[in-house]
């Protein structure tokens, strides 16, 4: 939890440093618990304000606990033009990649990455996007698990669920989203 406090206040005082040039506006996320595999995939809209273009680089981090083994299979897609290299960075604690935005633009970036599950939690880091320093303007999270997998809590509760294929889906819709914990799930 303390590495977590710090790597908040890390992104924080990045993004408080420079003038927001980009909004993070909206993030559609699929979470699978497959195995023992936490398996990411999200689009991310950045709204570029400004009357200039803006390259600006974004952190995205991964939990850090000692729970989790590694994160690997890590991409970003520009959706704009299908570009895989925009990755600057990339550790165990998260990627630095760049995001270039016309004027007035909306650009979309797919990020997923798999994460080892060492026992049966799996996290998302919601609470970063504090350092944008305003709401989420809209966020749709899908989680997919197999049906008789055992969902003992999720740190927020979903607004609806089905069961259809052998796999359980949850689903949530947030508007002005602002997060005040990260988005976990502990199963067995």
């Amino acid at each position: 939890m303390k590495k977590n406090v710090l790597l908040i206040l890390m992104i924080c005082s990045y993004f408080a440093t420079f003038p927001q040039e980009l909004d993070f506006i909206r993030e559609d996320m699929t979470f699978k618990i497959i195995d023992s595999n936490f398996y990411v995939e999200g689009i991310f809209f950045y709204k570029n304000e400004h009357d200039k273009e803006v390259n600006k680089n974004i952190i995205n981090p991964f939990p850090i606990d000692p729970m989790y083994g590694f994160v690997d299979s890590v991409k970003v897609l520009n959706l704009k033009n299908n570009n895989l290299d925009n990755i600057i960075d990339e550790s165990q604690k998260g990627i630095l990649f760049r995001v270039k935005a016309e004027p007035k633009e909306v650009v979309k970036y797919k990020i997923s990455y798999r994460h080892k599950l060492n026992n049966g939690k799996a996290e998302y880091v919601l609470i970063s996007m504090l350092a944008w320093g305003k709401p989420l303007k809209q966020a749709n999270y899908q989680l997919i698990v197999p049906e008789n997998l055992k969902i003992n809590s999720l740190s927020y509760k979903p607004d609806s669920s089905v069961i259809k294929n052998d796999k359980k889906y949850y689903y949530w819709h947030k508007e002005n989203f602002v997060p005040d914990r990260n988005f976990v799930v502990f199963f067995e």
